[in-house]
């Protein structure tokens, strides 16, 4: 089920509208390739100022770009094993308000596509991951708060991965930025919580044959990981860990 689909055009969710969906596979806003020259509302093809609700559907997706550049200046809520916004094929994702993402859900995901968060995700349930590239460009700029257990700030798949502003991790089991095969640059502060024991140690940076370089400060407390790195690392930054 699509809500709405728009090719090489405009949809929009104007302010105070508010989109709802219940159900399995739901798809809410389906933007496919870039709109032509004319005169649009919207620098981007796919705009949400309002609500996209999908905490009560599954395997669903709010917004799915598909060569196509998606802007959220509303609020999105992305329910079990599903995706606040989906990119490919060199899509752009832009978050510029809020995105919650709840069990096993993703706030953002792009394959082959730009990742871009300038304001807020959080997760509400377990198993979350706020970012998510696969061959792309994952760039944080805004918060990230990770509220839940085994949840990810931000995750690289063979991407580039970059994060300039504060990840807080509270959740056992979390990790602020995981990469394999990719290229990790920490920019900023990375907040780690406590844990109960090192079992279920929150991690600030989870790097697997890939590059990593920390410029920022890693500050964690009982039972926390700074960094395990199965690669390269070059730390510029401080690490405080507690007991």
């Amino acid at each position: 089920n699509i809500l709405g689909h728009v090719v090489n055009g405009e949809m929009n969710v104007f302010s105070g509208v508010s989109v709802n969906a219940v159900g399995d596979k739901i798809i809410g806003v389906y933007a496919g390739g870039l709109k032509g020259i004319g005169s649009w509302l919207h620098t981007y093809e796919a705009n949400n100022l309002g609500i996209l609700d999908f905490s009560n559907a599954a395997n669903s997706t709010a917004m799915y770009l598909d060569n196509a550049r998606g802007d959220n200046q509303g609020i999105i809520k992305a329910g079990t094993n599903s995706l606040g916004m989906y990119g490919v094929n060199n899509a752009e994702l832009y978050n510029n308000a809020s995105i919650e993402a709840g069990n096993k859900a993703v706030g953002m995901y792009g394959k082959n596509a730009k990742v871009e968060n300038n304001n807020s995700i959080l997760t509400t349930d377990n198993e979350a991951i706020a970012m998510y590239g696969v061959s792309s460009n994952v760039e944080n700029l805004g918060n990230i708060d990770l509220n839940n257990n085994s949840t990810v700030g931000m995750y690289g798949d063979n991407s580039n991965v970059t994060n300039s502003n504060v990840i807080n991790v509270v959740g056992e089991k979390s990790i602020g930025i995981y990469g394999e095969y990719s290229n990790l640059v920490n920019n900023q502060d990375i907040l780690l919580g406590n844990s109960s024991s090192i079992n279920t140690a929150i991690t600030g940076i989870y790097s697997n044959n890939g590059t990593t370089i920390n410029n920022g400060n890693i500050t964690g407390g009982d039972n926390t990981i700074g960094v395990y790195n199965a690669g390269n690392f070059d730390n510029f930054g401080n690490i405080v860990l507690g007991q």
